[in-house]
């Protein structure tokens, strides 16, 4: 949470003209159409159950339904093996959790009510730890703590560059 990933996906989006999906789009209209909280704790509860008690790969499937083979792909949301292995080049951004919660605050997302002790338990949710990044290779990690969104772009597309072109 709160490492750059959707403002990666929309630079690369408008910059390099890949078209921004998620495996969470039927999750969150499906939320939003039951009336429920809009709140990580839902999406997080109600994806897993649909994971656990309809089969793994539903938000997979959906994806596919969705998306056109011709076009590249930006997912900003990708948090499961089975997910990962459907990406062609997977990058892993990541920050310490302290820079984290200090984006959390400042972001439009931001709910004074939750404690930092919520937020880190959201932190803990199988959601946000299914991909191990010790036991999981991917084409490119970079850390964000010291990158503003330019950065990280810039830093991305170079390498793209360089593994498309391998």
């Amino acid at each position: 949470m709160h490492v750059g990933k959707t403002d990666l996906a929309n630079k690369l989006s408008k910059h390099e003209g890949f078209r921004v999906e998620s495996f969470a789009k039927p999750l969150k209209e499906l939320i939003k159409y039951l009336g429920l909280p809009e709140e990580r704790k839902s999406f997080q509860l109600l994806g897993q159950g649909a994971r656990d008690i309809v089969y793994p790969d539903i938000w997979i499937d959906s994806l596919k339904l969705r998306i056109n083979p011709v076009f590249d792909y930006v997912i900003d949301d990708v948090r499961y093996p089975n997910e990962l292995a459907m990406c062609d080049i997977t990058i892993r951004l990541e920050c310490d959790l302290w820079t984290q919660w200090e984006r959390y605050q400042k972001s439009s997302k931001f709910d004074p009510k939750i404690t930092h002790d919520e937020w880190l338990a959201y932190t803990s949710y199988k959601s946000e730890t299914a991909l191990d990044p010790a036991s999981t290779i991917y084409s490119l990690e970079l850390d964000t703590k010291d990158k503003d969104s330019e950065q990280v772009f810039a830093s991305v597309r170079d390498k793209i560059e360089i593994i498309t072109n391998y």
